[in-house]
């Protein structure tokens, strides 16, 4: 289950009562972790830190969407998601958010994970082929 985030629900809104244009559709989207959950204005976000620096959020493909016994629209990550090897214990990850940027850019979605892990040093955070569910209601 997925959450949009403020910048989202803005855009959604403005497109929908405001007749703004909807922001460019991003080519490519990418996964980022957090030990906590980042709110829709993602002010509580906790970055993973490693070796000194925020490490590199990963690219992620999604599904075509589908129906959802009409109720809503949903679809999920259709590759595994590899994050580089933790050189530091990362903590326990949370949370996700799908960013449409590799760097900086807006947060598009925020989500908790159906089980969280503890990384440490020598870990590696994979996530699976549909482990990622957006759900639009």
């Amino acid at each position: 289950m997925s959450n949009f985030s403020a910048y989202t629900e803005q855009s959604v809104y403005n497109w929908a009562l405001q007749n703004v244009a909807m922001p460019a559709s991003p080519v490519t989207v990418y996964l980022d972790l957090s030990t906590a959950d980042p709110l829709d204005d993602m002010s509580a976000i906790a970055p993973i830190i490693d070796a000194g620096a925020p490490f590199a959020r990963q690219a992620l493909a999604m599904a075509a969407p589908a129906s959802v016994n009409g109720v809503g629209t949903s679809g999920a990550n259709t590759g595994n998601i590899i994050f580089p090897t933790a050189t530091v214990a990362w903590g326990i990850i949370t949370h996700g958010i799908i960013y449409d940027a590799l760097v900086a850019g807006n947060a598009l979605f925020h989500f908790q994970w159906a089980v969280s892990k503890n990384i440490g040093i020598g870990d590696t955070y994979i996530c699976a082929i549909s482990d990622i569910l957006v759900l639009i209601r």
